[in-house]
């Protein structure tokens, strides 16, 4: 009896000590499992770590990563490769920084890199300044990455924008070569969306304008992210609308197990474009550096057949000199002040069955000499060029990386030359020959500090110094002439000739800027992105001038001299700001403190909160002083289902250019011009199945207030109370739309297809400045946009894409917010298309065709598009091609 006793004790302790072993799933079980793998049992890796793997519970986040690494190395060993993937992809969807050692075998590597990089569509940095999936986002976000960029066809990253949903894009390949709109918010320039490239700002620090132009590389992109909505919860002023990330390449990753690469793309294609664009990088140990160059020069369409930039004499045969020059209201006045009789030869007298004189009316005589003027205005040289159209991209850019450990040392210079003339017309502007261009000019440097402090803390400081310039060399050459009210009826009466005005323009900024970022990850289901950061900024009021005609220097008047070899406007350039207190130049002070908590109450729920505080001071007494912006967020998965309901608010704050520049009909300036503000709320539902299929659908309702007007207000001058206008915050506009998407990938094919439909409405303000309530359409948008595009890989040699784009009627006139547009631009279908061979492996030779229908159709004009003072439509390019070779080692 007492020996059945001892055996099924002996039994039960036996069988105890199995469970007790089961579940012993700690740094003891990890060792032990490390040993097995060494001595290349695999099996019993399996064996002892696959029960643990079943709940996270068990193990700390640090040993199920562990677990996992070890799990999928087992695997690998087995020749198991579908498993292994699996269970790196697990880890990589709970350590996105997850990476194989230098110690793990070189395919393991390999495959380790390629699924992350495969994951990166899924994985974004954007949005909360934290790498997350993108599902779960508080934001609706799209990634585009290298792969897209290379198979579609793109030679710089301003030609994507047509290809996204929720963009509406004006290309003049004039001073800012293109407007991209984004969510129907139509501006006169791109700047109510932030641009960055990895992090750091690119829009102008005096006007806010994002020179989005085709400066930027393509060889160092990893992937590009665009956030729709606002976004100044993490970034403060001007993410009004959305922002864009171009997210370049690591410096110290490498293919192949190599401690260097080097990728290049150069091209020759139509108008004479040509471009190189090369990135390098190298690792020694610890030390890591790249470099980037890109240059792209091209000649752009000519658009001497459109009778708005051919430059002939002969348009003025059809201009309506009497409806132009003859004088009616002042009429008395003008014929008194002038000597005008029966006998003047210009102008006959009018007058009324009483006799009273009611207008000077330009005779056929003064028609034709008018008519004359004009004409030989056109036919003189200048500035050494015959006068006809010309225009010029020329684009430099290049950029310095030193990562050693956990600092990073960059340096980024670019500027551009761009004709101006596509702003305007032939009877406003000169060609690019003759001197009209705008150069815009950029650098900074930065130093960051990344540091994983924990599997649960880790901190970044990024400090930076950045110089944005209109340089010295951009002028606008423009021409005072009868038909384009320059010269008026007095100036005919002394037979004074057309002439044209060289004017040079010189801005620039500088500011000061350092950010510290912690991220804190208390338990699994929280975490914690906090930060703050300080700017301080010289920035210029209004832009410096010089002006010329001939060799008369006319303004600044207060240096009128005649030697045109002194002509810096650097040096001796006047500006409306050297009249206010304290000068052109303003000292600018700003402070933020945003935080955002991301918690995980249950299996498939994410709750989102966070909030920005902003102060800005200029000088002493002006700036917007406090504001506070929050975004909300309740995401809840199911199964293959994302669910997503978002409230956010932004607000743009006011450019210098904007406060401080004033004209002869907006004498007083704003300097405590408060922000314009957005609230917006969107919802969206997306379908994810595995990694082949995507499809989303989201609708936004945003709501914007403090739009920049004009309103009139009274004035002091010369000890007299006149009316002259000045702007203010008075604008109101709400706008609303859908986006969807839908996304497949299998091994050879892919495509995408998005749809957007957009309802923007703008509030009408009176003469004086007032708001109306009533609400009207907002000009240059589309309602319907439709973009789709296919691309096939045959045997991993022949790569086929081709891309579809379908613009419904963008509207203008009377009744939308472009009234005095002219024009009328119609729906119309683009489809482009690239074809990549690879000769060898690590060279491609690609053939691209864009507007392969040749398509004659025209964007609208930027500004007022009035068709007098700035051009009514741009011509877009006519089928162009591109011939590339695509480099990388």
């Amino acid at each position: 009896m007492n020996l059945k006793i001892t055996i099924l004790i002996m039994l039960i302790l036996i069988l105890f000590s199995k469970i007790i072993k089961s579940q012993d799933c700690s740094d003891v079980t990890i060792i032990e499992a490390k040993k097995h793998y060494e001595i290349g049992n695999f099996e019993g890796v399996i064996n002892m770590l696959q029960p643990c793997i079943g709940s996270t519970k068990i193990f700390s986040e640090r040993q199920f990563t562990e677990a996992n690494r070890l799990l999928s190395l087992s695997y690998f060993a087995l020749d198991s490769i579908i498993q292994a993937e699996t269970i790196v992809n697990r880890i990589l969807k709970i350590d996105a920084s997850f990476s194989a050692t230098i110690y793990d075998p070189p395919k393991y590597i390999e495959m380790v890199n390629a699924l992350k990089i495969k994951g990166l569509s899924s994985q974004i940095s954007s949005v909360s300044k934290k790498l997350e999936n993108l599902h779960e986002a508080p934001a609706t976000v799209m990634v585009i990455t290298e792969e897209d960029v290379i198979n579609r066809g793109y030679i710089d990253l301003e030609a994507l924008f047509s290809d996204l949903p929720g963009f509406d894009v004006t290309r003049t390949y004039g001073p800012s070569y293109s407007n991209i709109y984004q969510r129907g918010y139509r501006s006169n320039n791109t700047d109510r969306t932030l641009f960055l490239v990895d992090g750091i700002e690119q829009n102008d620090l005096w006007s806010n304008i994002s020179y989005w132009s085709r400066q930027f590389p393509i060889t160092n992109v990893k992937r590009i992210e665009i956030i729709y909505g606002p976004a100044s919860t993490m970034y403060g002023a001007n993410a009004l609308v959305g922002v864009v990330n171009v997210i370049t390449k690591e410096i110290d990753e490498f293919k192949d197990n190599k401690n260097y690469s080097i990728s290049a793309n150069c091209g020759i294609g139509t108008y004479n474009t040509k471009y190189t664009d090369i990135t390098a990088a190298a690792k020694v140990k610890d030390i890591a550096a790249s470099f980037t160059f890109r240059y792209l020069r091209s000649d752009e369409m000519d658009l001497s057949k459109y009778d708005e930039y051919n430059y002939d004499p002969s348009d003025y045969d059809n201009v309506d000199y009497q409806g132009l020059l003859s004088v009616y209201s002042g009429a008395n006045t003008f014929i008194r002040d002038n000597n005008i009789d029966s006998t003047n030869q210009f102008f006959s007298i009018l007058k009324n069955p009483n006799g009273d004189t009611i207008g000077a009316v330009l005779t056929d005589k003064g028609a034709e000499a008018a008519k004359n003027y004009d004409k030989e205005a056109l036919k003189k040289k200048l500035n050494n060029n015959s006068i006809e159209y010309s225009n010029i991209s020329d684009q430099l850019y290049y950029n310095a990386k030193i990562k050693i450990s956990d600092f990073t040392l960059s340096y980024e210079w670019w500027r551009y030359i761009q004709g101006g003339t596509n702003y305007y017309n032939d009877n406003n502007e000169a060609g690019s020959d003759n001197g009209s261009l705008w150069v815009p000019k950029q650098s900074f440097f930065y130093a960051k500090y990344d540091k994983e402090l924990s599997k649960k803390l880790s901190l970044m400081n990024l400090a930076q110094y950045r110089i944005t310039q209109v340089d010295d060399r951009s002028k606008a050459v423009y021409l005072f002439n009868y038909s384009n009210y320059g010269l008026a009826a007095t100036d005919l009466l002394y037979e004074t000739e057309p002439f044209w005005v060289n004017e040079n323009y010189y801005q620039i900024s500088r500011q000061f800027r350092d950010e510290l970022k912690v991220n804190y990850n208390p338990f699994k289901r929280l975490n914690i992105v906090s930060g703050v950061e300080v700017r301080n900024s010289s920035i210029q009021g209004d832009y410096r001038k010089i002006s010329y005609i001939d060799s008369l220097r006319v303004y600044p008047d207060v240096y009128m001299d005649t030697d045109p070899t002194d002509s810096s406007v650097i040096e001796i350039g006047g500006s409306s700001g050297d009249k206010l207190k304290g000068g052109n130049d303003f000292t600018v002070y700003d402070m933020g403190v945003y935080a955002q908590a991301t918690f995980k109450p249950y299996q498939g729920f994410t709750l989102v909160g966070g909030g920005r505080y902003d102060y800005n001071k200029i000088r002493v007494t002006g700036g917007y002083g406090e504001v506070f912006n929050p975004r909300l967020a309740l995401i809840y998965n199911y199964k293959d289902f994302y669910f997503k309901g978002i409230y956010a608010s932004a607000f743009q704050n006011a450019s210098n250019w904007t406060k401080y520049s004033t004209n002869t009909s907006r004498k007083v300036n704003n300097p405590t011009l408060p922000p314009e503000k957005v609230n917006n709320i969107e919802f969206s539902i997306l379908y994810r199945q595995s990694e082949k299929l995507t499809a989303d659908v989201v609708y936004f309702n945003s709501t914007y207030t403090g739009v920049v007007g004009t309103k009139i207000v009274s004035y002091e001058e010369n000890g007299t109370t006149v009316s002259t206008g000045q702007n203010d915050a008075i604008g109101r506009m709400k706008i609303d739309g859908i986006q969807s998407t839908v996304n497949y990938k299998a091994k050879e094919i892919s495509f995408y297809a998005n749809y957007t439909y957009t309802n923007p409405m703008t509030e009408v303000i009176d003469k004086l400045g007032n708001q109306t309530g009533e609400y009207i359409r907002i000009g240059d948008i589309s309602t319907h946009k439709i973009n789709c595009g296919f691309n096939y890989e045959y045997k991993k040699k022949l790569n086929t894409n081709l891309r579809v784009n379908y613009m419904s009627e963008r509207l203008t006139g009377d009744n939308t917010s472009i009234a005095s547009n002219p024009g009328s631009f119609p729906a119309v279908v683009l489809l482009n298309g690239a074809i990549s061979y690879k000769i060898y492996k690590g060279i491609d030779i690609q053939f691209i065709c864009n507007n392969i229908l040749n398509k004659e159709y025209f964007d609208p004009g930027v500004r007022s598009a009035d068709g007098v003072l700035y051009a009514y439509r741009t011509p877009q390019r006519e089928r162009n091609y591109m011939i590339r070779m695509i480099y990388n080692l």
